[in-house]
């Protein structure tokens, strides 16, 4: 992490509830400053470790992929409650970023495999079927220009400061979503720090299809649940660390469809 950071770039905690003792995160006190809420490579490990039932689903799972790629992956994905967990403890301390990776290899290990590999696994999942089941959203501030390196910055600012959210396209796509709380020292977004200052008032607003459920979390705490695609919450005054989750509904299993990064209300110093 250190040298991540001397050489200037940002250090990103890459599946940490991996099953595979190698893969997973054990350092959660160090200064990261991201971390991965979900990951298909985890999924995929974590279901080939379960019960047998599951590991029929994956072979089911696997009759379906060609017709259906993206949505079949999205269909295995499994968040973490203990990732979840880590994230906000460490979020109630200091900032940091939630984020989704693909994890893409284009390879499907039958096996507790390291990735280079090859003797047991499928050459699939497609790149273009992963690139399709989640997706990353940055607010970049302002307006692209078209000039490559510009934009790139822009993205990359939005991306380090927490101005961004994952969508699952898998179950349903293209996603909009905007997450806001105010108070009576100003508004701010997702990835900001507001000072405590009175009741906050939280704003949430998305394109969640018909069934879906969006909960109001504070800390490790469900604030609402919500079906409404627009709507606001009044809390009162407390420090705490506030996100969004969109469920899918039944058809889905109840799945993580949206996932927003935090909204920081802190004490003064």
């Amino acid at each position: 992490i250190e040298d991540i950071h001397r050489l200037g770039g940002r250090a990103i905690v890459a599946h940490p509830d991996s099953p595979k003792a190698a893969l997973r995160w054990q350092a959660w006190d160090t200064p990261f400053d991201a971390v991965e809420w979900i990951n298909p490579d985890t999924s995929w490990r974590v279901r080939a470790q379960a019960s047998w039932p599951q590991r029929f689903g994956l072979l089911e799972a696997l009759l379906h992929y060609p017709f259906r790629p993206a949505e079949t992956i999205a269909g295995l994905l499994t968040g973490s409650n203990e990732t979840l967990t880590y994230w906000t403890a460490v979020a109630n301390r200091r900032r940091v970023v939630g984020i989704a990776g693909v994890d893409a290899h284009a390879k499907l290990a039958l096996r507790n495999s390291d990735p280079g590999d090859n003797r047991w696994s499928f050459p699939l999942p497609s790149y273009e079927a992963l690139f399709r089941t989640l997706s990353v959203h940055v607010a970049p501030g302002q307006p692209l220009s078209g000039n490559a390196a510009a934009d790139a910055r822009l993205m990359m600012r939005g991306i380090r400061a927490g101005h961004l959210y994952t969508a699952i396209d898998g179950i349903a796509s293209p996603p909009s979503f905007g997450f806001t709380a105010t108070n009576a020292n100003g508004t701010a977004s997702q990835g900001d720090e507001l000072a405590v200052g009175g009741p906050v008032t939280l704003h949430v607003r998305s394109n969640a299809p018909e069934g879906f459920t969006t909960n109001v979390w504070r800390n490790t705490e469900v604030l609402t649940r919500e079906r409404s695609r627009d709507f606001t919450f009044v809390v009162p005054e407390a420090p705490g660390v506030y996100r969004v989750e969109i469920l899918a509904g039944d058809a889905h299993r109840g799945q993580t469809w949206l996932l927003s990064n935090p909204i920081y209300v802190r004490a003064k110093n």
